[in-house]
């Protein structure tokens, strides 16, 4: 059995070196995601012949991530196989790529089935269109700064230092409440528990994980926060 751990912040230098020699552009294939998500979704890595391999449970039960890295990735998957075998759970893995698809299908033909989750898809956006907002499609993003502008005028922004940190965390604790309470009102199921636990483990550990943040603020209100 593969003895898969929760990521830690000592993992990143070997991690990140394995995502860089992979190149895969999934949103997956980011340390910072693994390890600021993994409340979430249990997600635990191991190392294997030289490849990152990531365990995660979500909505589907329990799968794995395509493994990063460089060389021959068949005995990684071949491992992983025996790996779910053990567990006793089927062997699925999600979020692959065409190219990943395309390897799988070359490395072992026929032998897995492959399935779309169209609602799972990572969304891209041309950075000059996301800056300038042009076209019709991104008119309900304009019309957010629209009502920033009438509702703060003259708010401001700035980089993210981090002496900003435990306001933003502050800020988002009571937006994060505020929210709950209102989704509970009107009955529907909610990720922002996940999403608030990603949130202050990145924001926490920010110069670790090697993040650059803004600042919105308003009369020294903050009113919103970004890390990337």
């Amino acid at each position: 059995m593969i003895d898969f751990q929760l990521p830690r912040l000592s993992d990143k230098p070997w991690v990140d070196d394995l995502l860089r020699q992979a190149n895969y552009r999934g949103c997956e294939y980011n340390f910072t995601n693994l390890y600021a998500w993994s409340p979430a979704y249990d997600q635990r890595i191991a190392r294997v012949d030289g490849f990152l391999v990531t365990h995660l449970c979500g909505s589907l039960g329990c799968s794995y991530i395509y493994p990063a890295g460089q060389g021959d990735v068949a005995p990684v998957i071949r491992a992983m196989e025996r790996d779910a075998a053990e567990r006793d759970k089927p062997f699925r893995m999600v979020c692959l790529t065409p190219r990943q698809v395309e390897e799988m299908e070359a490395l072992f033909p026929g032998e897995f089935h492959f399935e779309a989750d169209r609602d799972g898809f990572d969304y891209l956006y041309e950075i000059d269109r996301l800056a300038d907002l042009t076209g019709k499609k991104l008119h309900a993003k304009r019309n957010h700064i629209h009502r920033l502008d009438e509702a703060y005028p003259g708010w401001d922004w700035t980089p993210m230092t981090q002496a900003d940190i435990a306001p933003c965390l502050a800020m988002d604790a009571a937006w994060h409440q505020e929210a709950l309470t209102r989704e509970a009102a009107e009955g529907g199921l909610s990720t922002l528990d996940d999403e608030h636990r990603a949130l202050v483990l990145a924001l926490e550990n920010r110069e670790a994980l090697g993040l650059d943040g803004i600042v919105l603020r308003w009369q020294e209100e903050i009113l919103g926060c970004t890390l990337g």
